[in-house]
């Protein structure tokens, strides 16, 4: 049970620190927003919200 768990958090660490190293690499070239309001934020992850939500809905036509 224990080496279980260990093996687990080794691989959360793991992604951890490849999900820092991308933010960290997008950060250097560029690829990143400022928000000059947290009102600014909320609209934009409203609508990164909306646009994925509809890009998953199954497709009507």
């Amino acid at each position: 049970m224990v080496e279980r768990r260990e093996a687990e958090d080794e691989v959360r660490l793991q992604a951890l620190r490849e999900a820092a190293e991308a933010g960290i690499a997008d950060i250097a070239a560029g690829r990143y927003r400022v928000f000059d309001t947290a009102e600014e934020l909320r609209e934009y992850l409203s609508e990164l919200a909306a646009e994925t939500i509809d890009s998953r809905a199954p497709d009507d036509r």
